[in-house]
């Protein structure tokens, strides 16, 4: 696992999403190393501009400094936040081209994780009558509700890193 080449600025919402993430690389070294050693470098600029131009929406901030920190899982150990593995950019636009095949709903979404069996984490790109842009939900909903899971990704990362730890202790 290599660490991050690019951090966000200084005083940005972005601030926070690298926070969560070394918080839950010093989690996963500790207590599940397997999945720490699974963690992707850091996307390049190229890529997120790409998938950015592919997908015709610029990331929330949010969602970059994710990219910019680890470009997912490289699938070889178990799923960060079990049973989700997070997806590499690459990965997250097929399963996004998946998504919108298979789907009623118009999502316009990136999925960021999946389980495998076909459900997944998602950010919101565009806004939805019932989701801000930047929002984390399940696609499909995990629980028959509209499937928000958190109002970020900042929030997600902490929520998921603290459900985890409290799974393990259980």
């Amino acid at each position: 696992m290599q660490g991050t080449q690019l951090e966000a600025r200084p005083g940005t919402e972005g601030d926070s999403v690298v926070a969560a993430y070394r918080r839950l690389e010093s989690w996963l070294e500790v207590h599940r190393p397997s999945s720490f050693d699974d963690l992707l470098p850091p996307a390049r600029e190229t890529q997120i501009a790409a998938a950015e131009s592919t997908l015709g929406h610029v990331f929330p901030e949010q969602l970059q400094v994710f990219y910019r920190t680890h470009d997912g899982q490289a699938g070889d150990g178990p799923g960060v936040f079990r049973p989700f593995e997070l997806l590499d950019l690459e990965s997250a636009l097929r399963a996004f081209r998946a998504l919108l095949r298979s789907s009623a709903e118009r999502y316009f979404a990136l999925p960021i994780a999946s389980d495998g069996l076909g459900t997944m984490i998602c950010v919101e790109l565009a806004g939805h009558p019932n989701r801000q842009v930047g929002a984390v939900f399940a696609a499909p909903a995990l629980d028959g509700t509209l499937g928000v899971l958190a109002p970020d990704l900042h929030t997600w990362l902490v929520q998921s890193l603290e459900a985890e730890a409290q799974r393990l202790a259980g």
